[in-house]
């Protein structure tokens, strides 16, 4: 039986808990603050990259792994005693982490790149997934196979309360955040497919938690599997834990996860975001 290991990017915004998980490895991508480059997670910390955020009027850049990341870490891993590796990836309509993945694997049978349709915590659910089917005996075909179910089946929620970020990326004039920070609005979005979309507008924090509990609520009616679900924010531990507190005493039944969302993703998001994640749980539980 072949040992397998996942790895992904620290862009898939892991729990605490999910960190610890056996046989996972995580690749950083790349932050920009002009010509000065540092790697996620590694080189600056998600509290000194939203400190820095803070002091500058232009938006950061963010960049994906080189094929030679991704080739020294699949060395690493294989000369660490695994035979084959399992690479998750966010959505390619997002970033080119998993075309540089693929490229580093071209000439390596026993490497396998998995490129999902979500990103960040949404993402890290079903890497968490991944692993425990390592850990209990799934060859590397299986595991794909599951990929591909659970890839189709996770949901990520998301509102946004501030539309600094998106005018410092030149995506909105200015007066587009002023206008919205006056009146308050929130933004609650939906990925899916790798796609972004707007699926409403609310007027209160509150508003928007009742939204993502609504479609929550639809998606455990529909299920035939117990949810198992993410909570995370951006820089703003306060709204996280609100969001947790919000849905757990509705859900008590679900065991919410709470986590941060890092600078990658924070970037775009914006300070003050959080989000609710899911997915079924089919193979945690074995």
């Amino acid at each position: 039986m072949s040992k397998i290991a996942i790895l992904t990017e620290t862009t898939a915004d892991l729990t605490d808990r999910q960190k610890q998980l056996p046989h996972l490895y995580q690749i950083p991508l790349y932050i920009l603050f002009g010509e000065e480059s540092y790697k996620e997670n590694i080189e600056i910390t998600h509290q000194e990259y939203y400190q820095r955020m803070e002091e500058i009027d232009y938006l950061p850049t963010t960049s994906q792994p080189t094929p030679s990341d991704f080739r020294m870490k699949y060395e690493e891993i294989l000369g660490g005693g695994y035979d084959e590796i399992i690479v998750i990836t966010m959505s390619s309509k997002l970033s080119g982490t998993s075309q540089s993945a693929a490229l580093a694997a071209e000439d390596l049978q026993n490497v396998h790149v998995f490129n999902t349709r979500m990103a960040s915590f949404g993402e890290g659910l079903i890497v968490e997934q991944a692993c425990h089917l390592a850990e209990n005996g799934a060859s590397s075909g299986q595991i794909m196979t599951h990929l591909k179910v659970l890839d189709e089946e996770t949901e990520l929620l998301a509102m946004l309360v501030t539309l600094d970020n998106v005018v410092k990326g030149g995506r909105l004039p200015k007066a587009a955040a002023t206008i919205q920070s006056f009146l308050g609005l929130k933004f609650i979005i939906r990925l899916r497919d790798g796609k972004v979309s707007l699926i409403k507008q609310t007027r209160t924090e509150n508003k928007g938690f009742q939204a993502m509990a609504k479609e929550f609520e639809k998606a455990l009616a529909e299920s035939d599997q117990p949810l198992k679900a993410t909570i995370a924010h951006v820089n703003s531990s306060e709204t996280g834990q609100e969001l947790l507190d919000y849905m757990s005493e509705r859900f008590p039944e679900v065991n919410f996860n709470l986590t941060s969302v890092g600078s990658v993703i924070g970037t775009h998001a914006g300070k003050g975001a959080a989000g609710l994640a899911w997915l079924p749980d089919y193979f945690s539980k074995k």
